[in-house]
């Protein structure tokens, strides 16, 4: 494990963004020039801003961006199930729905 170079906090390998501040993450194994990583779609960046969102406790942030993910990607039930998890953990925070 390895911490984000911002803010310290630690990372799991398959971070592409700190969960505490959001800081575009290297891969572990990215040595050298990034032109080396391969080009996102949108709906993909979206996805991991809905989880560094979701992290952070932002439960109505992550479901806004995940809903637009889920308009490109309707049949993506692991979505649909984030989506639903995050309702219910804002609800259960005493959020509003």
């Amino acid at each position: 494990m390895s911490n984000c170079p911002q803010c310290g906090a630690s990372r799991e390998p398959e971070d592409r963004y700190c969960a505490q501040c959001g800081q575009r993450l290297l891969p572990f194994s990215a040595t050298g020039a990034m032109n080396t990583q391969k080009a996102l779609d949108i709906a993909e960046v979206q996805y991991k801003l809905g989880m560094v969102y979701f992290k952070k406790e932002d439960y109505l942030r992550a479901v806004e961006v995940w809903e637009r993910v889920l308009k490109e990607r309707p049949d993506d039930r692991e979505l649909g199930m984030l989506i639903q998890d995050a309702r219910s953990r804002h609800r259960a925070s005493g959020g509003q729905p």
